[in-house]
């Protein structure tokens, strides 16, 4: 079996080295590459090369038509999101299996025809939200699916990082976050809290969006917003808040749940949860002080190469992923309009 990974970036190589790890000798590693740049990215750090495909094992193709004509059986797709589609979609015509990394898309012209092949061929997708396996999340959810505290009244959803540090071995200025025509802005890069939200409170009826003001970074995209969504559990309403900014230079990522019995706090920042009930007392909580990020990443490769091998749908198939993408676009409508915007699939 093959592998095609489309993009070598940061992501790209941490998805290479997952997916050598989990799968072995199994497969066999391609690459469709665009420049001859020659740098291992690892924690943050680079490190120039002789040869990428000599240091990772990969066979590599200047053109995409090449790589296509090796067949492959699963392709990783981890460039720019503004490409993200019109690449899925070819590799989609070649009955190839697709991981999309997050966002999936910046924009929905491509989406039905790619989902008419995707049901035809029946290929097994997913969207790389990895946020997912975070054993908080997992716990979150069970709690709610459980109600456990009672029905959910309010959420609150912060994650606030800075751009520059992100990737410190570039200019920020030139990364596909930074950049419009790349598909960039905190909206789609930060998408991982669309995800959660839909994920854990199902996906919300409408949005107002604001964006920060104007902030020293270069960027000609939103580096800030704050977005109010309207939520509900099929019979009553609730509000479900996001703040998002690129423009922090102490990161923090944590959100909130109040329900009927307690307050749900989680920090997936430094990776504990815990429950507080209405006269102050601290139900439990849950600490998972060796959880590394990249366990996240494994977690999630090892159940893209499960479901392929079983040649069963994945938890985060492309009609899930979606859900993200048109809370981004509503979200951007809001902010285009200065109105309400609704949500719709």
């Amino acid at each position: 079996m093959k592998a095609l990974f489309i993009g070598l970036g940061s992501i790209g190589q941490r998805h290479l080295r997952n997916f050598k790890e989990l799968a072995g000798d199994k497969f066999k590693v391609i690459a469709y590459r665009t420049t001859n740049l020659n740098y291992i990215i690892k924690d943050g750090k680079v490190t120039p090369c002789d040869s990428l495909s000599d240091y990772y094992g990969f066979t590599e193709y200047m053109s995409f038509e090449d790589a296509l004509d090796q067949k492959p059986d699963i392709g990783f797709i981890c460039n720019p999101s503004k490409l993200h589609l019109e690449t899925a979609l070819r590799i989609a015509e070649c009955g190839t299996h697709i991981f999309i990394e997050k966002p999936m898309a910046t924009d929905t012209k491509l989406l039905n025809k790619l989902e008419n092949i995707i049901r035809q061929k029946r290929l097994i997708t997913m969207i790389g939200y990895q946020s997912r396996f975070h054993p908080c999340v997992q716990e979150v959810k069970r709690i709610i699916a459980k109600k456990e505290f009672g029905k959910v009244i309010s959420a609150d959803f912060n994650w606030a990082t800075y751009l520059p540090d992100h990737h410190s071995y570039e200019d920020y200025r030139k990364g596909y976050a930074a950049r419009k025509d790349l598909g960039g802005g905190v909206t789609f890069c930060l998408s991982h809290e669309l995800d959660l939200i839909q994920y854990l409170l199902g996906l919300p009826v409408t949005v107002y969006a604001i964006k920060g003001a104007t902030s020293r970074l270069e960027v000609d995209v939103e580096d800030t917003i704050s977005a109010l969504f309207k939520s509900n559990d099929k019979k009553r309403i609730f509000p479900v808040s996001l703040n998002l900014s690129f423009t922090q230079g102490v990161e923090q990522r944590h959100f909130s749940i109040l329900m009927e019995d307690a307050l749900l706090e989680c920090d997936l920042q430094n990776n504990w949860l815990r429950t507080t009930n209405h006269k102050s007392k601290k139900i439990y909580k849950k600490e998972y002080k060796n959880l590394k990020r990249n366990d996240l990443f494994l977690e999630e490769m090892k159940h893209f190469i499960y479901s392929v091998i079983k040649k069963q749908e994945t938890d985060i198939p492309l009609d899930e992923g979606k859900k993200s993408l048109f809370m981004a676009l509503a979200i951007h409508k809001s902010l285009e309009n200065r109105s309400i915007a609704e949500i719709l699939l």
